[in-house]
């Protein structure tokens, strides 16, 4: 292609509500957009990395991103710093997100390039998708120079349709 204009824009932001249930549980809720526009080595660089070589597209488009997260924290006793237990969970839509794609340059999956043959990528956009996960938290000061901090975090993601993982 001769030329590239990229000209994308999106309202994005975030809205948040903490709301104490009890003297000792606390609800943090929130709702957040976010946008990607591709940038100029998205959509015209050309570079190869490990017998990869990404090559350029002009009509990738922007990605979105729209996510809900709830939260409760527990600290039973007076003295915050002395047990926090937090539990959280949240479902994001990620919509058209850039990844790379397998394609073909003048017919060919794979061509020789700088002496080497690559297969063929460009980056490309990806249906959309869900990415949702959980985490739980502990935080404890057992005394003025000993502490415990601990987190397990689980996360999937998928595409809507076919269920492809991310």
């Amino acid at each position: 292609f001769d030329n590239v204009s990229l000209k994308n824009a999106a309202l994005t932001g975030s809205l948040g509500y903490e709301a104490p249930i009890g003297r000792k549980i606390t609800s943090h809720s929130s709702f957040s957009t976010g946008f990607r526009n591709p940038n100029i080595d998205d959509a015209t660089k050309i570079r190869e990395k490990n017998g990869v070589l990404l090559i350029p597209n002009n009509e990738i488009s922007p990605e979105y991103i729209y996510s809900l997260d709830q939260s409760i924290s527990l600290s039973p006793f007076e003295n915050k710093s002395k047990l926090n237990i937090t539990a959280a969970g949240f479902l994001s839509l990620w919509a058209d997100a850039i990844v790379p794609f397998p394609t073909t340059f003048n017919g060919n999956s794979v061509i020789k390039f700088d002496g080497e043959h690559v297969s063929v990528y460009m980056n490309g956009n990806l249906e959309n998708s869900f990415i949702y996960g959980a985490r739980c938290e502990i935080q404890s000061q057992f005394a003025d120079n000993i502490s415990f901090n601990g987190t397990v975090n689980y996360t999937r993601g998928h595409t809507i349709v076919g269920g492809t993982p991310l």
